[in-house]
This record gives structure tokens, C-alpha cells and sequence, in this order.
């Protein structure tokens, strides 16, 4: 009976494995279709270098299209440089005062008196302001902006765009990208009045948003507005912008999302200007990013800046070209798969049934049938009643579970140890892997979990509870043979016992604190560690997870050439990480499938070779502890 369940279970996996497999295969083919690259520059930069150098604008708009760009991001005027409050000449070129569009006439301690150039531009700040809730009054041809010295507000704002010079912008051949301050005082109609504005723009590209509060975010006019136009994900910022997931839920369409990924060291402090070929590579490569914004250095000599940024956009450009991109301002992503709730079921299946054989491992398997049942069962309901929950769940159990199951099927040792049979049971652990590592990417493959909105939830637990469970397992299947091979070791000295005893936590519990500790993407690396991805990046391109090819390959090799139980349980329970690894590093979504498929590859190359070197090291300094232990009269067998 039992021999009937098991195969039908297999089929359960194979079926779910097969679906995953379709959904992947939509995505590759996705992601390969996906070339397009846009090339930004900041029209405040523009404005910046005619300011403070011989060249004319008509010559800056020649040189930026002759090298490539095909985007200017805008951002939103303001009434006030910043520097009028708070001594800071940032961003100068972008406020009216600096541009010369108004004058003041009169400040007092709660009113400012402007005029402006024109009618249209008189118009512009008013509606802005007066929408945006400042109190403002007209007087002829003045304004009385209603504000406590020293008007700090007033640097904040935003007193919307010159439509006139972006339609020019326009003209000349590029896409813009307006970028809209934040605000939290808001009407309907004020939200509106920013729109109608934008819509005035030809050639209007993705939306961008500045502060720390995407404004409007629940407003229908917004949210109608984003969604026709799109908007960007901008990295190691977006995230952190209130409102950014449920506007990008909000204009999402039968699974599509019209959010591109930009880079841009606009937004991050930590990341200079210029010097960054190397992140803005990592960054198309590896992390589907298709718009890139240049940002004028700030060095205090505008024309060596303006080359230095020359320079960068046509390093860059030429690089992206040599990768088989293109030069385009269609960047949306098209075809990527949206899986069925049905087809998400018969996937997730595949994870409920490796669950099922886990337990069937032990005397508790009609509790494990039972449990995968319920299991099935709650799948079912969450599927129906939320979605992506059930993705993330099935996601997290499928890591979890293949990433231990192959290791479980390899822990009784071999008679003889042989270098050959361990890394055939090697394989054998992999291909599982591989098993586990379709079901779950295609679980998440969602492009919402591209581009932030949705997350793959439990990294540290997934990076635990498989140790757990083989260490666990072991523990129940085999507590006859452990407690043998105590009885073994008590014959021994007790202070050696004690010495190697503490020696062997210290170790263990250090292992696991930098393994633990360096999940995810926060824990800054030591320098060591740094120069070895550095020399691998440059050799290899993409470089290989340390924890795979360093630690978790080579102890599964070891662990499965050696035949001293004692010694082989606790090494397969380490190199459980690599396995564990490898399925989490196609958790990344926002990383081609391609590119996650050569770093996996490159780390099973490496620790396999790592690994063989470590059986050399465990022979050679099993024969010097040998000679040691008859030395003391020490018997393990």
C-alpha cells in the first residue's frame, strides 16, 4: 500500500514539476524578448550646464542624442530654491525664483508677494499652490502666498512644469519622465489640475516620484493616470515610499503591471555619480533594471563634469550594446506569464506530496498523509481567497522541503567510501533540487514579484528549518545507530571527550551565526570576502553564492564519501545550506532565470572541485589523527 502512495506521489511531483517547467519557459522567453534599454538624464542637469558653461542648449540636446539618450527626467518646479531656507543651494535650477520666472516683491513674516513673467506661469503657481492647500490670494498681477518665514514649505512644493520648455524637450526626440514632489494635502480637483498639466506633454513616458509619500496614491484619478503611463520602480528607494505597493496593485490589469525598474544614483546617497560602469552593468544583467538615469557629478568645475558624465553614458551605452540591448524608450515588460489559480494548484501539489514523502520516512506516515490532505485542503481555500498568499506559502514549503529531501535519501553511508558513489548520490541530491527549484520559481514568477510588490516571505526561516529537519529526521530514523556511536565515544578519554566536545560547538555555533547573519542583502562583508566576489565577478561574470561553493557543495561531498556515521551525519547537515541555497537563489525574480541558472552552475563547479579537495584534506588528516589515537589507545570502532 505503502509502495502505491509513493508512486503516486512521485506522479504528483513529476505532473507539478512539468506545469513549472511551462511557466518558466514563458518567462525565459520573456525576459529574452526583454532588450529594450532606456538611457536618462536629469533635465536639471541640463539646465546646470548652460548655466555655467559656453554651451548652448540646442548643442547639450545634440550631444545626449548622439550618445544615446533617449529620456529626460523633470523634476516638478518649486517656488523656492532650497537655500532660501536652509542655506543649500541643491537643486537651484529647478525652482521659479532661480529661473527667473517670478519676482518677490514683498516678504513678510507670514505672506509672501510674487509676480510672475507671465499670465500662464501666474496661473501655474496658483493652481498648484492653492491645491496642494497653501492659501493664496490674487491681487492683479501679484500673488500673496500665505506662509511663516522662512517659507520653507514654499522650497517643497511642487508649482508644477514649464509645458513649454518640455515640449520643446519633446521635439528634439526625447521621452519625459516628470517626476511629481510629494504633498499630503490634497482635493480631487487639485489632484486633476496636476494631470491635465502633465497630459499637455508630448512624448509623456513613465511617471516618477519624489519624497517620501507617493501623493495621490489612492485617488482614482491617479491611480487611472499611472496605470496608462506607467511608473518606475526605482532601486533601493521605491521600496521605502509609502504608497508605492498599493498604487502598483491598484493599476495592475489581469497580472500586468506597467512599473519598469529604474537605476538612478539620483536617490542614494551611497552610490556616486560617476565610477559606477560596474553597478550599472550588475544592474541590467542581473536585475532586469531597462531604465538607467545619469546624474551630472558635483565636483565644483561644470565643464570636466559634463565630460565625466559624457563619458559615463557612452561607457555605458556601448557595454549594453556589446550585450545584444537596444537602445528604446518601450520598455514594459510583455509576456510575462500570469499563472491560473488551477494551474497554481496542480504546482503546488508537486510541494504537498515531497511533504507527504518526508514524513513517510518515519512510523508517523498516516499523520503525514493526513497532515498533507489538510494541507491540500487549506491550499485550496487560500487560493481562492487570496492568491498571492498561497503563492508565498507554497513557495516557502517548497523550499523547505525539497532542499531536505534529497539529503535524507543519502544519509545511510556506504560500505566502502568511494569518491565515485558520492558524487553520483551528489547528483542524485541535486536533480531533487532542480525539482524543488521549478516548482518554486514558478510559484513566484508573478511579475509582481519583480518589481517589489510582492515578496518571497520566510528567507531566514528557509534557511534554518531545512537543517533542522535533516538533523531532525536523522535523529528519529536513526536514534538506535546514534546512540551506538555515543556509547562509542564515551569510551574515550572524557577529557579529550570535553576538549573536542567544546571545540565542536564553538565551531558549530560560528558556522551557524555567519551563515545566519549573512542572509539576505543588509550584512556588510568582510574586506577578504569582498575581494573574492570582486575577482570573481571579473573572471567569471556572474559570480557564484559563497555559501554554496565555499561551504554547502563541498560538505555534501565530504559528508557523502564518509563512511564513520558519526562523522558523515553531522557534515551532510551543513551541506544541506548549498541545496537550500541553490532554491533561494531563484527566489530572486527580479534576476533572469538565465543568469540565476549560470551563477547555480558555476557554484556546483566550484564546490564540486572544492569538495574533492576536501576529501583529500579529510584522508590526510584522518591518517595523522589515526596515528594519534593509537598513540592514546583510543578506540572509535
Amino acid at each position: 500500500m505503502q509502495k502505491t502512495i509513493n508512486w503516486l506521489l512521485n506522479i504528483v511531483i513529476l505532473v507539478s514539476v512539468v506545469f513549472s517547467i511551462n511557466i518558466l519557459s514563458q518567462r525565459m522567453t520573456a525576459e529574452h524578448n526583454f532588450t529594450n534599454i532606456q538611457v536618462a538624464v536629469r533635465y536639471q542637469d541640463i539646465l546646470h550646464i548652460i548655466e555655467y558653461t559656453d554651451y548652448e542648449l540646442d548643442e547639450v540636446l545634440d550631444i545626449f542624442l548622439e550618445l544615446g539618450v533617449n529620456n529626460i527626467t523633470v523634476e516638478e518646479n518649486v517656488l523656492l530654491p532650497e537655500y532660501y531656507s536652509v542655506s543649500n543651494a541643491k537643486d537651484f535650477v529647478t525652482s521659479d525664483l532661480a529661473r527667473g520666472y517670478i519676482d518677490i516683491v514683498k516678504e513678510e513674516e507670514y505672506r509672501l508677494v510674487i509676480e510672475a513673467i507671465d499670465e500662464v506661469t501666474l496661473d501655474r503657481i496658483y493652481d498648484n499652490l492653492v491645491t496642494k492647500g497653501v492659501t493664496v490670494t490674487r491681487d492683479g498681477d501679484y500673488l500673496n502666498i500665505f506662509s511663516q518665514r522662512p517659507y520653507k514649505n514654499l522650497t517643497q512644493l511642487g508649482t508644477g512644469f514649464d509645458i513649454e520648455a518640455l515640449t520643446y524637450l519633446a521635439n528634439r526626440g526625447f521621452e519625459i519622465s516628470p517626476e511629481i514632489r510629494g504633498f499630503t494635502s490634497y482635493s480631487e480637483y487639485g489632484i486633476q489640475t496636476l494631470i491635465d498639466q502633465l497630459e499637455q506633454i508630448p512624448n509623456l513616458g513613465h511617471l516618477l516620484f519624489d519624497g517620501t509619500r507617493i501623493p495621490a496614491y489612492t485617488e482614482a484619478n491617479m491611480i487611472k493616470f499611472a496605470r496608462e503611463y506607467g511608473f518606475a520602480y526605482m532601486e533601493f528607494f521605491s521600496d521605502t515610499q509609502e504608497g508605492y505597493i498599493t498604487l502598483s496593485r491598484r493599476i495592475e490589469q489581469d497580472g500586468v503591471y506597467n512599473v519598469i525598474r529604474m537605476f538612478s544614483p539620483d536617490k542614494l546617497s551611497h552610490i556616486k555619480a560617476s565610477g559606477i560602469l560596474d553597478t550599472l552593468e550588475l544592474a541590467l544583467v542581473e536585475r532586469n533594471v531597462r531604465a538607467f538615469g545619469f546624474v551630472l557629478p558635483n565636483t565644483g568645475g561644470v565643464e570636466k563634469d559634463f565630460e565625466t558624465l559624457q563619458d559615463e553614458i557612452s561607457g555605458f551605452v556601448e557595454s549594453a550594446l556589446g550585450f545584444g540591448y537596444t537602445l528604446d524608450t518601450d520598455i514594459e515588460m510583455k509576456g510575462w506569464p500570469v499563472a491560473s489559480r488551477k494551474q497554481l494548484l496542480v504546482i503546488g501539489l508537486g510541494a504537498v506530496a515531497m511533504f507527504m514523502k518526508i514524513i513517510a520516512m518515519t512510523q508517523f506516515a498516516i499523520i503525514g498523509y493526513l497532515a498533507g490532505i489538510g494541507g491540500t485542503l487549506y491550499y485550496v481555500a487560500l487560493l481562492l481567497s487570496s492568491k498571492i498568499d498561497a503563492m508565498q506559502s507554497m513557495a516557502f514549503v517548497t523550499t523547505v522541503v525539497f532542499s531536505s529531501y534529497g539529503v535524507l535519501l543519502c544519509i545511510d553511508p556506504p560500505k566502502k567510501k568511494s569518491l565515485t558513489l558520492a558524487l553520483m548520490h551528489y547528483c542524485k541530491i541535486t536533480l531533487v533540487t532542480f525539482m524543488g527549484i521549478a516548482i518554486m520559481a514558478a510559484l513566484i514568477s508573478e511579475y509582481s514579484f519583480a518589481i517589489g510588490v510582492n515578496l518571497y516571505k520566510g528567507v531566514k526561516a528557509s534557511h534554518v528549518l531545512p537543517l533542522i529537519i535533516v538533523a531532525g529526521m536523522i535523529i528519529v530514523t536513526r536514534w538506535k545507530e546514534i546512540v551506538e556511536e555515543v556509547k562509542k565515544l564515551l569510551k574515550i578519554n572524557w577529557k579529550y571527550l570535553v576538549g573536542f566536545g567544546i571545540l565542536g560547538v564553538f565551531v558549530v555555533y560560528t558556522v551557524v551565526t555567519i551563515y545566519v547573519s549573512r542572509t539576505g542583502n543588509t550584512t556588510q562583508i568582510p574586506e577578504l570576502e569582498a575581494l573574492l566576489r570582486a575577482t570573481l565577478d571579473d573572471t567569471l561574470g556572474i559570480r557564484p553564492r559563497t555559501k554554496e561553493f565555499m561551504i554547502g557543495h563541498p560538505f555534501m561531498i565530504l559528508g557523502l564519501y564518509m563512511s564513520y556515521k558519526g562523522f558523515r551525519w553531522p557534515v551532510l547537515v551543513v551541506g544541506t545550506i548549498g541545496q537550500l541555497s541553490m532554491i533561494n537563489t531563484f527566489a530572486h525574480i527580479h534576476t533572469p532565470l538565465i543568469v540565476s541558472g549560470i551563477r547555480t552552475g558555476y557554484g556546483i563547479a566550484m564546490g564540486v572541485i572544492i569538495g574533492i579537495g576536501f576529501i583529500i584534506v579529510y584522508e590526510v588528516v584522518t591518517k595523522i589523527i589515526s596515528k594519534v589515537i593509537s598513540r592514546w589507545n583510543i578506540k572509535l570502532t
